[in-house]
């Protein structure tokens, strides 16, 4: 199975960010963390607003793999 992920980014600094690094894990109907998997986004976010990213390709994941929670890690402050 292959992870695909739509993501809203909101911004809420009062500067602009770019390269957002979002780490996303998989855990299956028992609770077990199965994968765990990071992108980044090469986009800039500016200052208060929020933008959606479309179909991001996280790879692989385990195919027991119930559900997914992702969180934003790191940005670049501009």
């Amino acid at each position: 199975m292959v992870m695909i992920v739509t993501l809203k980014i909101k911004n809420d600094n009062d500067f602009a960010v770019k390269d957002v690094v979002v780490n996303c894990e998989t855990v299956g109907a028992s609770g077990t963390k199965l994968s765990e998997q990071s992108e980044t986004i090469f986009r800039t976010f500016p200052a208060h607003s929020k933008k959606l990213v479309r179909n991001m390709n996280f790879g692989f994941i385990h195919q027991q793999s119930a559900r997914a929670s992702c969180e934003l890690v790191s940005a670049t402050a501009l």
